[in-house]
């Protein structure tokens, strides 16, 4: 996601100068995901938009939505170890 936000390669992104996330489907397989990308292309404009209109009515940006999750932006995140000596509770340094 971050190559087509700053159109590191030359393709669709890049030439329509496409930045926006507006619409995205988690797919359990690679092989699901490229089945399901084949089945839409093939859809009638009209369909798309519907689609994106029924998750994301406002036509909001999600890249942050997947890239953070739940976090409202970057410096709400803390790595999972941060603030933790590695020992026990109750347990001392000796």
């Amino acid at each position: 996601m971050d190559q087509h936000k700053n159109k590191t390669f030359a393709g669709f992104t890049a030439k329509y100068d496409v930045n926006v996330l507006v619409w995205f489907e988690v797919h359990e397989t690679r092989e699901g995901a490229f089945r399901r990308e084949r089945q839409i292309k093939k859809w009638n404009r009209s369909w798309k938009l519907e689609l994106i209109a029924k998750q994301n009515p406002d036509w909001r940006d999600l890249f942050d939505h997947v890239r953070l999750g739940d976090l409202k932006d970057a410096e709400d995140w803390v790595p999972a170890f941060a603030g933790m000596s590695g020992n026990k509770e109750g347990a001392s340094d000796d």
